[in-house]
């Protein structure tokens, strides 16, 4: 991770003002589109965060519940907590230390106006304080509320871009509570509030998703931030989808294939079902035939899916169609034609 850090300073020194000077400057609303496109990605890779959550309740002792947790090498924490809080004006701090006790990037129920009861009219410098408190579900929620709260633009322009950059790096694993519960990084949250910094900045948003690609390679796991950088490049329309498919990383691989789905569905379909046939990993497998057959539907679905005889790429149409044991391996992957063949499969999608 040293170099997506090196990265991030690289990345700061490009320019953006610092607090002092941005101070001053006039505060307009940023378009927001690019966190819609962001959290899209991040959806769109749910199978990988689902294993990991199954792996850690695998290995969990009985009765142990998902926690946040600090991450020693790439944390960028350097205030106690209740420091932190001492930068808040008095009222704050109970909104505040509600967000911590809860121990949840929460996105269901009231959490948005909880947030906006701890974190509106903050001061940069408050802010800032918080998003260095060594707490990391403080500092996911911040950086979400930075990324998602209309209200945010005017502190978020008046906190440096090396902020924003630094904490890329920051893998502290923070829980988030919404569709379903899965583990997330700081680092998620805070490339959300950097590509709402940018938006008003292309050549910026599209340098930071290149470096993050390029920087990425590589470092430790989870993998998913240099797979969302890839995925918002193929959404952009300018990206190298045939080498991505065929990266190291099947976080990288599924997140750019889903993208190519979504950007030119005509023109990678065919494609895609190609590469669930032969890619070794089942997530990267079952997630494109999935995503093939929730676009397509089951009356339209293609027929390379719909009468295939490929081993591989049959059981996971029965998959979809709710049937087979999803705990099981798919069959062995195979570079071979994906054709129709005369024994269909059309059949399974009948009762989806």
């Amino acid at each position: 991770m040293k170099r997506l850090l090196v990265l991030s300073l690289a990345l700061a020194a490009l320019g953006g003002p610092s607090v002092a000077s941005a101070a001053t400057s006039r505060c307009t609303p940023t378009n927001a589109d690019i966190v819609g496109q962001y959290r899209a990605t991040e959806d769109s890779l749910r199978e990988l965060a689902w294993a990991e959550m199954a792996a850690f309740f695998a290995a969990a002792d009985l009765g142990e519940e998902p926690t946040p947790r600090e991450d020693p090498a790439t944390t960028t924490a350097g205030l106690r907590f209740a420091e932190a809080l001492l930068e808040l004006p008095l009222p704050r701090r109970a909104a505040v230390k509600e967000l911590a006790a809860n121990a949840t990037v929460d996105r269901l129920g009231d959490a948005k106006l909880r947030r906006e009861r701890a974190f509106r009219g903050l001061s940069p410098t408050a802010l800032s304080a918080l998003l260095d408190a060594d707490d990391p579900t403080i500092r996911a929620n911040a950086w979400w509320w930075l990324a998602t709260s209309p209200r945010a633009d005017c502190v978020a322009a008046k906190i440096e871009r090396a902020r924003f950059a630094i904490a890329l790096g920051d893998l502290s694993r923070v829980v988030e509570n919404g569709d379903d519960l899965v583990f997330r990084r700081v680092a998620d949250y805070a490339l959300a509030a950097f590509l709402r910094r940018l938006a008003d900045a292309p050549a910026d948003t599209e340098a930071l998703l290149r470096s993050i690609v390029d920087a990425a390679e590589g470092t430790p796991e989870p993998p998913r931030l240099r797979a969302v950088a890839a995925a918002l490049l193929v959404r952009r329309g300018d990206a190298p989808i045939e080498a991505w498919l065929e990266a190291d990383d099947p976080a990288l691989r599924l997140a750019v294939a889903l993208a190519a789905l979504d950007h030119d569905r005509e023109r990678w379909q065919a494609r895609l079902i190609e590469v669930a046939a032969a890619d070794a990993d089942d997530l990267v497998s079952q997630g494109i035939v999935d995503a093939i057959l929730d676009r397509s539907g089951k009356r339209s679905a293609p027929a390379a899916l719909r009468t295939t005889s490929h081993p591989r790429l049959a059981e996971a149409v029965l998959r979809w169609g709710g049937e087979g044991d999803p705990r099981a391996p798919l069959p062995v992957a195979q570079a071979e034609p994906v054709n129709p063949a005369r024994r269909g499969y059309a059949g399974l999608l009948a009762a989806r």
